[in-house]
């Protein structure tokens, strides 16, 4: 699935790597971008927006001082 205009980057690896790259390609034809986009897609959040988007019904309610409603801008 390479276009002949598709931006490259060359990188190197040390060995152990390479294998682990080399052992999850589907065929002949995934190339070992398409594996690390594979891989890397099932990986945890980077940053915490992307943990909170995760992590949000498993969270609900659960927030310091319990849940909050419209008073979250209340004065006091």
């Amino acid at each position: 699935m390479h276009d002949a205009c598709m931006a490259t980057k060359t990188i190197s690896v040390d060995m152990e790597a390479f294998r682990i790259l080399r052992r999850e390609r589907k065929g002949p034809r995934d190339s070992y971008s398409q594996v690390i986009q594979r891989l890397y897609a099932g990986q945890p959040a980077r940053t915490v927006d992307e943990f909170l988007k995760l992590h949000a019904p498993e969270l609900e309610g659960r927030g310091f001082g319990g849940p909050r409603g419209d008073e979250k801008h209340a004065t006091t």
